[in-house]
Order: structure tokens, then C-alpha cells, then sequence
């Protein structure tokens, strides 16, 4: 059945449509889009500036903050210098008994406040020994960081006081003070713990500061400042700690860049912007993470708005426009579509149809010779109709000749594949030699290049794995000759051991082919595994033509290696000597030959070959199984390998169980 495929086609009213309106679509697009892009330009702008703005502020509070901290600190290091003198200098001046000393008797002799004021003895260890805070008994100090560990090291082996800026707690978020020195014997270092109100009302009035930035301002939703140290990160102003987007806030404290994200939260559209900040003149927040989060619903709105207004007023411009085409180009293309109509039914094979005259313009001039060109076409269709009906019954009878001798060359390739059955052993023969073996053999065509031969004497008892050149008739027609000539090699020559008999195989096949060597590059011939079995003794004998042996024992594989020449050469040339291999065998041993059909079959997931690896690996694999089994499971694997991939080569593979 014939299909008509007909190529899109267009309209003078279409291609006035696309030459002015296109213009007007992209002149309207255009502007839309950059009258879109200058507001968002306008208000990243703004933010950009508001959010610069606002970090500096926070900054400047900041600064004023450490300003006030210094002077406090000031006042307390030196109170607490006082009482570090004295402990080292009076009350631990002996410090036989300091790690069971009353540290809470010395605190209230010293007036210190128990509620803000600790006592710590640390030993060479970093141990905390005795403390008036239990809860850090014990607690190795060195295991914090190495930073803490060389300065407390440090400290104990000289005699000077050292304080510590004031720090955030991170379990309470106050500001807490740690003073050391060493006892005058440098084996304990004495901590002082404090917290001080001022600095801590410091702390909460920059804390006042931070959450009022964005209170009274509108578009702001909060102003929110982190800070931490060893991957422990804490808000300052908020009770909230870091919401869902606590790992990009961590990620920042490591980072110079600055981040964005927009988020839809409650029907609102939330815009959260994190700011890195490194302050080198701070030991309080010297890296910190400011995240401002802004409402921007009022400004999408807008967006959106402003992107309706435009899509409306492109809509009406353009249906106005081609509302006027329509009504000016009616009156030309009408008579056009009536011709186009007729040019259509001649196009489906309506060689009857004829164009209407009307009129005297260009149209009706093109109509008449429209007229013309069909009648002109009926009578070339017509002509060329006979011409097919004739050429059709000419091929249709060849297609018959041909199926004809198809089929005698089919039916004699099957014949061939019956004198080929022929010459194969019978399978009881082969049983009768090789009592537990199987036989895996599947051509790639109708007849076979791989074949099998087995055979005994009085001594020994034969069996071999034959893979010809080619495949197919070709292959089929050596394996004739290979078989003749290994009967003729055990039973008219007397060949006896298996090197012997290749010996005389490869002298027989290059007298029967007779080939010269200018004829061809290519040695026609064939790569053989053939064994021998002593019938007194347990011995293996083995010669191989480029095919090797496997013989499995105990789970192990063991491979003998065939001589890297095949049967077969060049009249008159000096002939290969086929090695012999003896090996003793033992029951239970497994003895594998085979053609190299399994190994190069392309397929898998990748259509690559199975390889000589993989296929050892399928015949360790196997060992637990019948050697019936075997054979089933070799052509499983074989079947799922292929896949929907062609048969590449013949296959044969012989496996015995001694």
C-alpha cells in the first residue's frame, strides 16, 4: 500500500502573519523583558546596598562592643591576678596535698562568689585534679585542641600569670574569663574561672542592638548573627539556633563569598541572604556569619504584575494586528486556495481534475497552465503504469528462479550436514571409551569447521577437539579432510602417542591441500587439543595445536600449553614437530579441550568477548555439578552471554571426568 507524504505547507496569509507580526512579537518581547530585568536590576541593587549598610552597622557595634570588653577586662585581670598570686604564692605553696586540697573553703576564704567564680588545679597530664566544679573533674584538657594543650604546657613551665580574653560559653552563651599559673614547683597549673557582670550586660546590650536593626524597618524579617568555634555554631541575638539551613551557614564560616536564597515560607516569599565577616582586630567574633532575612512578597507581586500588564497588552496588539491582515489579504488569497484545492487532488492521483478559469489576471494564467501540466502528467502516469506492470511479472519470475535455487543449495547443505553426522563418533562409542563425559558442540551454520574425533588401539584411548578454518561449507569440507587424515595417521601409519599423531595429521592435510605459498597469505589448516589415555596406566598424553588443555584437581586449574602452530602449511616446506606432555592423572581429575569458539563469542552488557579468563573461571565454577549438569549449565551461560547477539564462530567443548 502506498503512502502520500505530503510536506507542510504554508499561506500567503501565513507569511504575511509571520512578516509583521514577528517583527512586533520580538519589538514587545523585548521590551517586556528589559523593562523585567531593570526593576530586578533596581531592586538586587537596593538589597545589595541595604545588606552593606546593615553589615556595617553590625560591625560598628561590634567594634564598640570589644571597646567596652577591653576596658572591663582591664579591671578584672587585674583582680584576678591578685588572687592567682596568692594561691600559688601562700595557700599552694606546698603542693604535696593540692589534689585533695578544700577548694571550696579556699574560694570562700578568698571572698570569691561561688556562683560565678571556680577554682581549677591542673596536672602535667592536663588532668583536672581538684576543682570546685565537679562536674570537670577529671576532664583532660589537652583533648580539646593542640592550641590549649601547648599553652597550658607552656604556662607551667615558667612562673608568669597569663589571662585569656573573655570567650563565649557555649552551653549558656555568656562571657566567661580563664586565668593560669603555675605553682612555684611547675608541676600543677592553677585555672581561675569567671564571669563578669559587666561584660556579660555588654554582651546583652549588643544583642538588644542586633534585634532592633530590622524591628522598625520594613521588608526586614530578621537580622540574625552566628558565631562559633570548632565546628560549633551559635546565633547570638535569636533563640533559634540554625533552622534547615544550618549546614550552608557552617559552610560559610570557612568562606569569603556571600550566599542568596530565595524561599517560599507560609504563602510568603522569603529572600535570606548570609554574609560572611572576618574581624582581625576581635578575639571574641573573629569569623561570623550574618543572615538577613528579607520579605519580598510585596516586590514579586509587583514583578508579577508588571509581567501580566505586558502579556496583555502583547495579546490584544497582536490579535489586533492579524484581525487587520486577515480582512486585507482575503480578497488575494481566496482565489489562490481554490487552485491550491485542485493542485491537492492532482497531488493524491486525480489526474481528472481540472482548475476552474476565471477571471484575467496572473491567476488565471497560472490556472490554464496548471490544465496543461496535468494533461501532460495523465498521459506520462498513464505510460509509466504499463511499464511497472510489465517490470513487476519480469522481477516476480526471477524472485521464483531465485527461491528455486535457494532451496537445492539449502537442501544440499543439509545433505552435507548428514555425511558430516556420518563422521562424527556415535555417541555409545565415545561413552564407551569415556565413561563420565560431556560433548558441547553447537556449529554456527547448518555444517561445522569445529569437529570431534575419538578413537582407541590396544594401548590407548583417543579423543580430540578439532576446529578447521572457517565456518560453514568451507569449514565443513576440512573437517572431512582432518578426520580422514586422523584415521589415517593411528590406523595406517601406526602413530601411537598424541604428538605423533599431529605429526602425522599435519603432513597429511598439506599433501591433501597441496597449497603453494604464492597463492595465498593465509595457511588453510586447523588448530587441535588431542589426548591419549593409557589403558594400563594412569598416564595422560596431550599434544595440541594452538589449543591448550585444562585439567582440574582439587579446585585447582592447571593449564598445559599447545605449540603455537596450527595443522596444516605450505607444500614443501619444512613441517612442525608436535611436543607430547605426559601427565599423571588421579581420580577425580577433570580434563577440558575445546575450539576458541566459547572464548571469543562477543556479548554480555557490553558486547565485549567472554575471554579465556572468564571462561577458566566458568569451569572452577562448575566442578560440584554431573558432567550432564555441566554441559547444561555451559549452555546457559552461553545462551544468557549472546543475548540477542549473533553466533560468531562453531563452539566445541569436551569435557571428561577421570
Amino acid at each position: 500500500m502506498t503512502k502520500n507524504y505530503r510536506q507542510k505547507t504554508t499561506t500567503i496569509f501565513r507569511q504575511l502573519i509571520l512578516n509583521i507580526i514577528l517583527p512586533v512579537v520580538v519589538a514587545l518581547i523585548t521590551l517586556a523583558l528589559i523593562n523585567f530585568w531593570e526593576v530586578s536590576d533596581i531592586y538586587q541593587t537596593h538589597t545589595e546596598q541595604s545588606n552593606k549598610e546593615l553589615r556595617a552597622n553590625i560591625e560598628t557595634v561590634l567594634e564598640s562592643q570589644d571597646r567596652q570588653l577591653r576596658q572591663v577586662e582591664v579591671e578584672v585581670d587585674g583582680q584576678l591576678e591578685i588572687l592567682s598570686e596568692y594561691l600559688v604564692g601562700n595557700i599552694f605553696e606546698n603542693t604535696d596535698s593540692i589534689e585533695t586540697a578544700n577548694l571550696d573553703s579556699v574560694r570562700i576564704k578568698l571572698g570569691m562568689d561561688p556562683t560565678k567564680e571556680e577554682i581549677y588545679i591542673i596536672n602535667a597530664e592536663g588532668f583536672i585534679v581538684n576543682t570546685t566544679y565537679e562536674q570537670d573533674l577529671n576532664r583532660n584538657l589537652f583533648d580539646i585542641s593542640e592550641t590549649l594543650k601547648d599553652f597550658i604546657t607552656s604556662t607551667r613551665e615558667d612562673f608568669e600569670f597569663r589571662p585569656e580574653s573573655f570567650t563565649v560559653e557555649m552551653t549558656t552563651k555568656k562571657l566567661r574569663k580563664y586565668t593560669y599559673q603555675a605553682t612555684k614547683d611547675h608541676k600543677y597549673v592553677v585555672q581561675i574561672g569567671v564571669y563578669n557582670d559587666k561584660a556579660n550586660q555588654i554582651q546583652k546590650n549588643t544583642q538588644d542592638l542586633l534585634n532592633n536593626f530590622y524591628e522598625n524597618k520594613s521588608g526586614l524579617h530578621a537580622v540574625d548573627f552566628f558565631f562559633g568555634d570548632n565546628d560549633q555554631y551559635y546565633s547570638l541575638n535569636r533563640k533559634e539556633e540554625f533552622f534547615e539551613d544550618k549546614d550552608l551557614i557552617s559552610g560559610l564560616f570557612n568562606s569569603d563569598e556571600a550566599k542568596m536564597v530565595e524561599k517560599s515560607i507560609d504563602g510568603k516569599f522569603m529572600r535570606f541572604d548570609y554574609i560572611p565577616i572576618k574581624r582581625e582586630n576581635s578575639d571574641l567574633y573573629d569569623v561570623a556569619v550574618i543572615r538577613i532575612i528579607s520579605d519580598n512578597s510585596e516586590y514579586i507581586h509587583a514583578r508579577r504584575w508588571s509581567l501580566i500588564k505586558n502579556v496583555v497588552v502583547f495579546v490584544i496588539t497582536i490579535l489586533i494586528v492579524i484581525l487587520l491582515i486577515f480582512r486585507k489579504t482575503k480578497v488575494i488569497t481566496n482565489p489562490i486556495k481554490k487552485l491550491v484545492d485542485h493542485v491537492s487532488k492532482v497531488t493524491d492521483g486525480n489526474f481528472y481534475e481540472r482548475a476552474q478559469i476565471e477571471g484575467n489576471n496572473e491567476i488565471t494564467k497560472l490556472s490554464k497552465q496548471f490544465n496543461l501540466m496535468v494533461e501532460r502528467l495523465e498521459d506520462y502516469y498513464q505510460s509509466l503504469e504499463r511499464k511497472v506492470e510489465e517490470r513487476t511479472a519480469e522481477i516476480e519470475k526471477q524472485k521464483e528462479a531465485i527461491m528455486a535455487q535457494k532451496k537445492d543449495i539449502e537442501d544440499s547443505i543439509r545433505y552435507a550436514k548428514r555425511i558430516q553426522t556420518a563422521i562424527l563418533p556415535p555417541d555409545n562409542y565415545v561413552k564407551e571409551l569415556f565413561e563420565d563425559h560431556f560433548i558441547f558442540y553447537i556449529p554456527k551454520d547448518i555444517v561445522s569447521g569445529d569437529f570431534y574425533w575419538a578413537s582407541d588401539n590396544e594401548n590407548y584411548k583417543y579423543i580430540a577437539a578439532v576446529d578447521c578454518t572457517g565456518h560453514g561449507v568451507p569449514g565443513a569440507f576440512m573437517s572431512i579432510v582432518g578426520n580422514d587424515q586422523l584415521h589415517y595417521a593411528l590406523n595406517v601409519r601406526k602413530s601411537q602417542h598424541p604428538n605423533e599423531i599431529l605429526n602425522a595429521l599435519n603432513d597429511g592435510v598439506t599433501q591433501t591441500l597441496r597449497q603453494e605459498q604464492g597463492e595465498t597469505s593465509v595457511r588453510d589448516g586447523m588448530d587441535i587439543s588431542l589426548i591419549g589415555i593409557d589403558k594400563e596406566n594412569k598416564v595422560l598424553e596431550y599434544a595440541g595445536a594452538n589449543n591448550n588443555l585444562y585439567l582440574i584437581r582439587n579446585g585447582e586449574l592447571l593449564e598445559y600449553q599447545a605449540d603455537r602452530n596450527a595443522i596444516g602449511g605450505f607444500y614443501g616446506e619444512d613441517l612442525h614437530k608436535f611436543e607430547n606432555h605426559k601427565i599423571d592423572i588421579q581420580t577425580g581429575d577433570t580434563i577440558y579441550i575445546f575450539s576458541d569458539g566459547f572464548p571469543d563469542q562477543f556479548g554480555g552488557p557490553k558486547g565485549k568477548k567472554f575471554k579465556y579468563k572468564n571462561f577458566k573461571n566458568l569451569l572452577l565454577s562448575i566442578q560440584g555439578l554431573s558432567m550432564t549438569d555441566q554441559k547444561q549449565e555451559i549452555d546457559k551461560v552461553l545462551k544468557d552471554w549472546i543475548g540477542n547477539l549473533e553466533q560468531l564462530d562453531d563452539i566445541l567443548v569436551i569435557g571428561i571426568r577421570i
